[in-house]
């Protein structure tokens, strides 16, 4: 049995990537995602979107603007890094090259919660 298509979720992340390889990149997502996916739908962890230089997703909605673009990619890469070190902000800050403090007022400004 093999693969039917791409989730739902799958498919909105990599309408709103940005896909810095362009097209080649997304050939070779989709071709990671075949060979670790399991069928019968491709998912977003299928495809490790943004863990190879990659920026994640930025959903800026109405508001176009460089602010708010930069604001969404300030909170996901943030948030993406005190995952990766089990919300230990000292941790977090010393990956980043920022002191812990301003990784706090991080937290509290772009409302990143667990």
């Amino acid at each position: 049995v093999g693969f039917k298509g791409f989730s739902e979720e799958a498919l909105e992340v990599m309408k709103n990537y940005f896909w810095p390889g362009n097209i080649a990149e997304l050939k070779n997502a989709v071709e990671r995602a075949f060979i670790v996916g399991e069928p019968p739908y491709i998912k977003t962890s299928d495809m490790a979107l943004g863990s190879e230089g990659g920026l994640p997703s930025v959903e800026t909605g109405e508001d176009k603007t460089l602010k708010t673009a930069v604001n969404a990619f300030k909170k996901a890469y943030v948030t993406k890094i005190l995952e990766e070190n089990n919300w230990n902000q000292t941790k977090a800050a010393k990956v980043l090259g920022i002191q812990r403090t301003y990784v706090i007022r991080l937290i509290d400004e772009l409302q990143i919660r667990k």
